[in-house]
């Protein structure tokens, strides 16, 4: 590789240069010249670039996901997403009530396909989705109506072509329904 070596800290145009690419750093870059001349940032500097993206993707992730119709009538909150992960929660109501009173098992397929996209999709590059082609959930108790239900979903692979996602809903801190999810690139 090529050696660098740091020529300044702190702002090109604060220090009066002229340099083209001058309003391009932050005031808190390094700046850094290889042997050829070229000027660019340290690794630092790019690291924290990419952690402002990262959490820029997954503010418009959490916007998106909670702005989808059937999550609001669930009352489905994500939380958050990021490098395969997300968490998410809601309230069990009387409009996912079965006749027995508790809720309705579906409510937690739905809340655990949904984290596993939202997981799913934080792997891909942007502008890339994932479908679901495979979904097997285990409910393992009922929740009672009025209850707060989290859940979290990890990604174990991501692939180019399929994203494996295993999930959780838990109740005051029980396990409630689990879910192997399998997600398409497309």
């Amino acid at each position: 590789g090529q050696q660098l070596r740091p020529i300044s800290t702190g702002c090109w145009k604060k220090q009066g240069c002229k340099n083209p690419v001058a309003g391009a750093f932050s005031t808190n870059s390094i700046h850094v010249r290889n042997s050829t001349g070229h000027i660019g940032m340290s690794t630092q500097v790019q690291d924290d670039e990419k952690v402002g993206q990262a959490k820029q993707r997954e503010e418009e992730l959490i916007t998106v996901f909670n702005q989808v119709p059937l999550n609001r009538f669930m009352g489905l909150e994500l939380i958050a997403v990021a490098d395969g992960t997300s968490q998410a929660y809601f309230h069990t109501t009387e409009e996912v009530q079965t006749s027995s009173g508790t809720v309705n098992g579906c409510s937690y397929h739905i809340a655990l396909e949904i984290a596993a996209g939202a997981a799913a999709i934080s792997t891909l590059p942007a502008g890339r989705k994932a479908m679901t082609t495979d979904f097997f959930a285990s409910v393992l108790r009922a929740a009672p109506i009025n209850a707060r239900i989290d859940v979290t979903a990890k990604v174990i692979k991501s692939g180019r072509s399929l994203v494996f996602v295993e999930c959780e809903a838990t109740c005051n801190n029980k396990i409630m329904a689990t879910a192997r999810v399998t997600k398409s690139v497309v």
